[in-house]
């Protein structure tokens, strides 16, 4: 009996100081919820480096990639209602193509040419000819290290050197951002009275829109599909070099009608930009699959059967790009309620193995979407 009550006194009784405590078999517990942590206070920003660029924080929503058509055409609101109330007289067709005939080539566009013409026979380039080329041109090297940053990656630390911005978002994109940088500055020079920035960003977005259709459809269109999508809707700018005066009444009497551009171009031109854009390229020496994407992309059954698939794939991006409002094409007319039932996209669908089934389509994924939208800010900021 008293050996019993020694054993319980000596479980129960707390361990004495020098004693070891005995060991009980007791069911583990459950640990404590742990309470949320409490922001931490960020570290000082070292000297040069940008909070912005880097990616382990909630991106903000980037800015509008559309612009006015005041701002396009550089003037008010008020002279804007001016030119409204102008009367539009109809311009002599033949000065307008000699005129487009004689213009002197942009050119970044007769580098973008001649670099095409000697890349079609290579099937891959290497980054380092790619960073070689972006290092003459520092304000180039900051946009695609600003883009690279604004891309959702794993990596939470910034980027700063080419190499790995160009890995990141790939050769073919960094070339594509390259020759539309250049051509906007060239543009900016010839084209006076008109601000066309948000015309490259429409056409940066139809080339990523062409590339990401082409990747979804498993058909690899032309090489020349990026240089098609670039320069879809260069004789805009084309005739807003040659005809300064008449172009803002036309882009206005779109805007405020809402109708379609090409009509309104030959009335008061004798021809649109499509045809505009197929002289200008022709004697800027542009492939024979550019000149049809320029002339065609609204139309791809009137392209050469060789191209027709590659033109029809940048006409349904093209439409895409307006859908989603990636910038501005200068063009007030609604867009189709079903894209689906464009002839661009009824002549892509012909040219892939089976038909392209709509409701899997990979635009559907907002985040995407999203990074474009933050690419291209990035981009032209």
């Amino acid at each position: 009996m008293f050996t019993w009550l020694r054993n319980l006194w000596a479980f129960l009784a707390p361990p004495s100081p020098g004693g070891a405590a005995p060991v009980r078999a007791v069911p583990p517990a459950r640990p404590a919820p742990r309470p949320a942590p409490r922001p931490a206070t960020p570290p000082p920003r070292a000297p040069g480096t940008n909070p912005a660029l880097r990616t382990d924080s909630p991106r903000p929503s980037p800015p509008p990639l559309t612009q006015s058509l005041a701002e396009t055409l550089r003037c008010s609101e008020a002279q804007l209602a001016l030119r409204a109330q102008a009367e539009a007289a109809a311009e002599d067709k033949y000065q307008i193509e000699a005129a487009l005939h004689a213009l002197k080539q942009i050119p970044a566009l007769k580098s973008l040419a001649d670099k095409f013409t000697r890349s079609l026979g290579r099937e891959t380039i290497e980054i380092d000819e790619v960073v070689a080329s972006l290092s003459h041109d520092p304000s180039l090297c900051v946009r695609i290290l600003r883009m690279a940053n604004s891309v959702a990656i794993a990596s939470r630390e910034p980027v700063s050197d080419l190499p790995t911005a160009v890995h990141l978002l790939g050769v073919n994109r960094v070339r594509m951002m390259s020759h539309a940088l250049l051509l906007q500055r060239d543009t900016e020079g010839i084209a006076q009275g008109f601000d066309w920035k948000h015309l490259w960003m429409h056409a940066l977005a139809t080339a990523m829109l062409a590339e990401r259709l082409d990747t979804w459809s498993g058909r690899h269109a032309s090489p020349a599909l990026q240089v098609c999508a670039i320069l879809h809707d260069v004789g805009k700018i084309a005739l807003s070099v040659v005809a300064p005066e008449a172009y803002p009444g036309i882009l206005l009497a779109a805007w405020q009608t809402q109708a379609s551009l090409p009509p309104l171009e030959v009335a008061r031109l004798g021809l649109d930009h499509r045809e505009a854009g197929r002289i200008f390229g022709q004697e800027s020496g542009l492939p024979p699959v550019v000149l049809d994407a320029i002339a065609h992309h609204d139309a791809p059954v009137l392209a050469a059967p060789e191209n027709q698939a590659t033109v029809a794939l940048v006409g349904v991006a093209n439409q895409w790009a307006k859908l989603y409002g990636l910038g501005f094409s200068g063009d007030g007319s609604s867009q189709p309620v079903d894209l689906w039932e464009t002839p661009a996209w009824a002549a892509w669908a012909r040219t892939l193995p089976a038909a392209p089934d709509p409701g899997s389509f990979a635009l559907h994924e907002p985040a995407w979407l999203d990074q474009v939208r933050h690419e291209l800010a990035a981009f032209h900021s």
